[in-house]
């Protein structure tokens, strides 16, 4: 399987570089053939005590769901394929470009993955104990800054009014997950909540759901619920019995049901007025994370912008300090169109420089237009890296402090969205919330 996976990236790699290897229309076999191959060798392990199951699955199903939607459409549904590409301006060269990087991309994280992650049984009993971290402080800041935030924005349909020019609402974000976090983190150190501390939490989740929900916010609603998933696995030693493991399966299915209604209500006031709330438009109708990565490489290749060499990479870590980072950006006069990573690249290339919302990004378009190729290659390499360290500290638990378990459960929370994300994405929120959770523990470590 290794050697398979090797194979299939380098020679993704000369088909990229070298068109005349095979036809365009042939180039779609050689990425499903990359797919189906990576796709085995991640699936979880089943043993006598149940299914096992590793960071990295979250991640990879992540990149598969999001990146894979036009290539399956072109083997069951060529039609449909014709017109989702034809109605959004997307070559197919461009799109078969983009593939080949998914192609690239994928047996290289699993490869670096394997090469990083250690070989000896996991010592999942090293459970050292911890000091208990006050949860009430915490919850109250997070009602705080979720009714200042819904004071501005109210029950709003559509992301875009509840996440833009909202001062509190980055700060909700944060100290929500953070609640969940240390709720976790007691939880796990084997500290009971008050029931008083439970019913408030209970409330709290409940309100930030709908709250979200309602406004069309999807990533941030669901890493609430993936970190208290994380925790649960992390009790379970990632090891769940089989019914459990179909009971996941199910509500990872009504999740995803659920969450495409959602992306409806992720339309502008203009649409909102006619549009049904539970009705798609046209636009969302073809949406695909493919079609970012198709722009990136049109961006690229059309001489419409240049490779960034890392400067969006650096705005966003920057930016991700709410306020302040835009404010020091302005000291700079960093442009609006750079202030969002690729994502606003790609937007004003397709929509114009006036349009109020954004098509987002991926990886490897964000990977693409800073460095080329070999960005993707790197990126890849050092992504499976990464994810096989956290793996090891998970099984290497006496050196799992507070802020391992923040970074974990971060890009635990974070890792289903990576496939349609910046690549900085996670450790920007990562980063903020790190900030935001030393400052707390500063002001209230004597708090019981």
């Amino acid at each position: 399987m290794t050697v398979l996976l090797f194979l299939i990236s380098i020679i993704s790699i000369l088909i990229y570089f070298f068109d005349g290897l095979t036809s365009v229309e042939d180039v779609k076999y050689i990425v499903a053939l990359s797919v189906t191959i990576f796709t085995i060798s991640i699936l979880p392990r089943v043993n006598k005590k149940g299914v096992h199951l590793e960071v990295i699955l979250v991640l990879l199903i992540g990149i598969l769901f999001f990146n894979t939607k036009w290539l399956a459409l072109s083997f069951f549904s060529p039609v449909e394929f014709e017109d989702a590409i034809m109605s959004r301006y997307i070559s197919k060269l461009s799109f078969y470009k983009s593939s080949l990087m998914l192609s690239c991309s994928l047996p290289l994280i699993s490869l670096s993955y394997k090469y990083a992650i250690r070989q000896k049984t996991p010592n999942y009993s090293e459970n050292f104990k911890r000091n208990k971290i006050s949860l009430l402080p915490l919850l109250i800041l997070s009602f705080l800054t979720l009714l200042l935030s819904l004071r501005e924005t109210g029950l709003t349909v559509g992301a875009l009014y509840i996440g833009s020019s909202n001062f509190w609402f980055p700060f909700m974000i944060r100290f929500v997950q953070l609640s969940a976090i240390i709720f976790s983190y007691n939880y796990y150190y084997g500290y009971q909540e008050t029931k008083f501390n439970k019913i408030l939490l209970i409330c709290l989740i409940v309100l930030y759901e709908v709250y979200l929900l309602i406004g069309g916010e999807r990533g941030n609603s669901l890493s609430v619920i993936l970190i208290l998933g994380f925790t649960y696995l992390l009790k379970e030693n990632f090891t769940l019995s089989k019914k459990k493991f179909v009971l996941v399966v199910i509500l990872a299915i009504v999740f995803v049901g659920v969450f495409n209604k959602i992306e409806t209500l992720r339309v502008d006031g203009s649409q909102m007025t006619t549009a049904g709330i539970f009705e798609k438009s046209d636009e969302n109708s073809t949406q695909s994370s493919e079609m970012c990565t198709c722009l990136a490489y049109d961006g690229i290749t059309q001489g419409k912008y240049p490779h960034t060499w890392g400067s969006l990479s650096l705005i966003s870590i920057i930016q991700s300090i709410p306020h302040l980072g835009s404010k020091l950006l302005d000291v700079f006069s960093v442009p609006s169109s750079l202030r969002s990573n690729s994502a606003g690249l790609v937007t004003i290339q397709y929509y114009g420089i006036d349009f109020n919302s954004g098509l987002g990004t991926t990886y490897l378009a964000d990977s693409y237009i800073e460095f080329g190729i070999w960005g993707v290659v790197l990126v890849s390499i050092l992504l499976g890296i990464f994810v096989a360290w956290i793996e090891n500290n998970l099984r290497n638990r006496h050196s799992f402090n507070i802020f391992s378990f923040l970074l974990v459960s971060y890009f635990f929370a974070y890792s289903i969205y990576f496939g349609r994300a910046a690549v900085l994405s996670f450790f920007c929120n990562f980063l903020h919330a790190s900030i935001l959770f030393e400052l707390y523990y500063i002001i209230f470590k004597h708090v019981k």
